[in-house]
């Protein structure tokens, strides 16, 4: 937990939490409804970056799904 940059919903202490991500613009319209209901979330920003913005950033390759049965 670190102390906020200001009081936000009475909350003086939080985490911040950064994700880079690729998804179709119906994945992000999705993310943002979720954030609004989802109460440990107090505060979100979702940015939509430009390819010059993302000049010299290596992303990690999608995992791909697993078909392997886990045995219990």
């Amino acid at each position: 937990r670190k102390k906020l940059a200001y009081e936000v919903r009475k909350h003086k202490k939080g985490f911040y939490l950064f994700l880079l991500f690729r998804s179709d613009p119906s994945f992000v319209k999705k993310l943002e409804d979720y954030y609004k209901v989802y109460d440990p979330v107090i505060k979100y920003m979702v940015i939509k970056l430009d390819k010059k913005m993302l000049k010299g950033v290596v992303l990690a390759k999608p995992e791909e799904p697993s078909t392997a049965k886990s045995e219990a």
